[in-house]
């Protein structure tokens, strides 16, 4: 029998609104989730601005959230147990999804982009993709676990260790996350590299022990100078664009390594080959995270090596979540992560 429940629902680029939607039963090997909190990322602006390639409407988007089981169609879970929901979702037969990679299956899913996602009173998920906790951890506290995961996967794809010299490009909550478990890890020194003011004063705070402001010094010249160039072991790319990456290529050491984190708009990038090769310099991906990284994600949280209230600026009823998008997407000088309780 199908409920009725409230939602956030995309019906196309700029056409949103909370509604009265219906919502099914559970099958077998899914829960019935009450969403407890859910967190705005940028892919769900562009989903609500019609940017996301990935997005097929109408769409409930929000793939940042934790909630509480009421119904399981599954043995493991049981009605009132409190869980993360891992996202990403694979095809469970390829060779990525048996080596726990499911971020790397061709045929990856992600609740809130290619499935309805978290913005609404309940949701229906695989028990697969729920990562239970307990306290003394939160639930408004727990739904920093899935941007914190983007980091602890990106950290682990570079091999961060206590040696190395690390430059961010891009301070916004990715770089943020990054730069955070990349000090857990011990990295020997992190420079972060922004057009936003306030974005570098919190980078300081988080521990970076350099900051460059680059709407007010010429990237390029800044790549050039000697204190900079050639003088990172690794450089992490949030922005991704055809600057962007050239850049990074010249602040690395030879042998050193360029993670790209940003998401491709769909385009071509054009990349000078010649540094990568005449350096031995190592251009690689870190793509969304693998369900260890996302438990680990809840374990710095837990053990209270990553505080989520030094990331989360400001929560909304879910009854305001349209002003809460809208102070996501124009307030990022005072916004680092904006979330929602249902």
């Amino acid at each position: 029998m199908k409920s009725k429940m409230k939602a956030f629902i995309c019906r196309g680029p700029k056409q949103f609104s909370l509604e009265d939607v219906e919502l099914g039963e559970p099958e077998i090997g899914e829960v019935k989730l009450r969403v407890l909190y859910a967190g705005i990322c940028g892919s769900d602006l562009s989903i609500v601005h019609g940017r996301n390639p990935f997005a097929s409407y109408p769409l409930i988007p929000g793939h940042e959230f934790v909630g509480e089981v009421v119904e399981s169609k599954d043995d493991s879970f049981q009605a009132g147990q409190i869980a993360a929901v891992m996202p990403v979702v694979g095809c469970g037969e390829c060779e990525s999804c048996r080596l726990g990679n499911v971020n790397r299956c061709r045929k990856v899913k992600l609740y809130g982009v290619h499935m309805n996602g978290g913005f609404a009173e309940y949701v229906l998920v695989k028990a697969k993709n729920l990562i239970p906790f307990e306290k003394p951890i939160q639930p408004n506290q727990a739904v920093f676990s899935e941007p914190l995961a983007v980091g602890v996967h990106a950290n682990r794809i570079n091999g961060t260790s206590q040696k190395d010299s690390i430059a961010i490009i891009g301070g916004g909550i990715i770089g943020s996350v990054i730069l955070k478990v990349a000090k857990v890890l011990g990295a020997k020194s992190i420079t972060v590299i922004d057009v936003i003011a306030e974005r570098l004063e919190r980078s300081l705070l988080l521990g970076a022990q350099d900051v460059i402001n680059s709407s007010q010094n010429d990237l390029r010249e800044l790549s050039k100078n000697q204190h900079y160039a050639g003088s990172f072991d690794s450089v992490f790319d949030i922005v991704g664009n055809d600057e962007t990456l050239d850049i990074a290529l010249d602040l690395l050491k030879p042998a050193g390594k360029l993670v790209l984190v940003a998401v491709p708009s769909g385009e071509k990038r054009n990349i000078d080959v010649l540094k990568i090769f005449s350096q031995e310099k190592v251009l690689t991906a870190s793509r969304t995270y693998s369900r260890e990284d996302f438990i680990r994600a809840l374990e710095l949280i837990t053990t209270h090596q990553v505080y989520p209230s030094d990331f989360i600026t400001r929560e909304y009823p879910f009854s305001s979540i349209d002003f809460a998008l809208d102070r996501a997407e124009n307030s990022k000088n005072e916004e680092l992560k904006v979330i929602v309780k249902m």
